[in-house]
């Protein structure tokens, strides 16, 4: 697993050892960052379930202003860490050792607020709609932003969250990519 583009290029990142984390692949990560595009420049990154960093990682090496790495595992933790170390961009990132929902409370409550949301749950991971029903109503992603979320392609997600509304979806294998954003008032 590598950093693919921008000032961290080619740098190697840590992998687990057995299982539990499920990194992304670099062809399905390289597919989010090419719709991402130039989005990512300046951007505020909120990164759940980082495992690894990578996705987070990535954005940081692309141009975002900051991340926030979200993980429950205390591995996870200490992995996205060393990964920071390894490709020189900790300053800018913040780790949380905490689960999703308890964090995007927190964040609401700190009125917090991110133009890239990367959600990459646990395969078979069943909440994943009302964590993004959550973001949504504690309008954590800014206007205009993106939420973009990796699942296995038999995870069902509605077309249609509160005011967010599925742009664009793309599979590869058994995995999925879905982006959000907010819908357009109709005028």
């Amino acid at each position: 697993m590598r950093v693919v583009a921008g000032e961290a290029r080619g740098c190697r990142l840590k992998t687990p050892t057995g299982d539990r984390i499920r990194p992304t692949a670099d062809r399905v990560k390289e597919s989010l960052f090419e719709i991402i595009g130039e989005r990512i420049r300046n951007a505020r990154v909120l990164d759940l379930f980082a495992g690894t960093g990578n996705l987070g990682i990535e954005a940081l090496s692309r141009g975002a202003r900051c991340a926030l790495f979200v993980d429950t595992s205390r591995s996870a933790v200490r992995l996205i860490g060393q990964n920071l170390i390894r490709t020189h961009l900790g300053e800018r990132a913040e780790i949380w050792k905490s689960d999703c929902e308890s964090a995007l409370g927190r964040l609401e409550k700190m009125n917090r607020r991110f133009e890239i949301v990367l959600l990459d749950p646990p395969y078979g991971y069943d909440r994943a709609a009302s964590l993004l029903k959550q973001l949504c109503l504690g309008k954590l992603l800014s206007l205009g932003g993106l939420m973009a979320v990796e699942h296995d392609r038999r995870s069902n997600l509605p077309e249609h969250i509160g005011s967010l509304e599925r742009s664009d979806q793309r599979r590869f294998g058994d995995t999925m990519l879905s982006f959000y954003q907010h819908q357009q008032k109709k005028a």
